[in-house]
């Protein structure tokens, strides 16, 4: 039998000339889409007034321009100070001064939507212009509201639930519902004294972290990571009367 016959010396090198020609093709191919997607905008640069991919020579996500507010009390026209002020896109936050102001440093890619709340007040949530510092501060103005419950069974979800409600009742305190909040005792007396706060347990836990011997409280863990101006949200919600929450109809 005769054998096949081999192919020759040029057609194997034809055929590895193609074979390299081809993958060097897609490698271009791939670089190229590389690049393009590079130089593509930034999301959320689009219709904010930025012309060019650029602000004072540098890329728009790295910029960051300064916005002033100064926050007001709608019956008094005084300065509201320890406000918490947050730009909602921008991961910038800030409480205000003495005299009632704050600034924020906003990235220029981002848009500038402001929220102020303050234990007392009803929240302010709004959008401004942001292609440039503003140096003269944009006035907020701020109307006494009732502390909402709302506020507390968020923090009561995220600090005190796991021990006081879902696992169990630690100490008998349930901190699942109002109505299990205001039911609850420990050492003899409710947690929840209307209009005293210095007087109602459950404030006071928080702000004596330690005992007698300035050792930790077995709640030392959650006051550390409770900040003052979440104890003033609580200790402004019993001031008022320890309201619970409005159902609508």
């Amino acid at each position: 039998m005769r054998s096949a016959p081999r192919p020759s010396r040029r057609a194997a090198t034809v055929s590895t000339t193609l074979a390299v020609a081809v993958h060097v093709v897609i490698l271009v191919f791939v670089a190229r889409a590389r690049v393009e997607s590079q130089n593509a905008t930034p999301p959320g640069i689009s219709g904010l007034g930025l012309v060019e991919e650029v602000v004072g020579g540098l890329p728009a996500s790295t910029v960051r321009f300064t916005h002033t507010f100064r926050i007001l009390n709608e019956e008094t026209a005084q300065p509201v100070a320890g406000a918490r002020v947050t730009d909602v896109l921008g991961n910038s936050q800030t409480l205000t001064s003495a005299n009632g102001v704050a600034r924020l440093q906003v990235r220029a890619a981002a848009r500038l939507i402001v929220h102020v709340e303050k234990a007392g007040f009803a929240m302010f949530v709004s959008q401004f212009e942001n292609i440039r510092d503003n140096t003269q501060p944009r006035t907020v103005i701020l109307r006494r509201q009732l502390v909402p419950y709302t506020v507390l069974d968020t923090l009561f979800i995220q600090r005190c639930n796991y021990c006081h409600g879902a696992v169990g009742t630690t100490q008998g305190v349930n901190l699942t519902t109002f109505e299990r909040v205001i039911a609850s005792t420990a050492r003899g007396g409710p947690i929840i004294v209307p209009d005293k706060p210095d007087s109602s347990r459950l404030y006071r836990v928080l702000v004596d972290s330690m005992d007698a011997n300035g050792k930790p409280s077995a709640h030392f863990r959650v006051t550390q990571a409770t900040s003052a101006y979440d104890l003033e949200w609580i200790a402004q919600w019993i001031l008022e009367g320890a309201k619970g929450p409005v159902l609508r109809k």
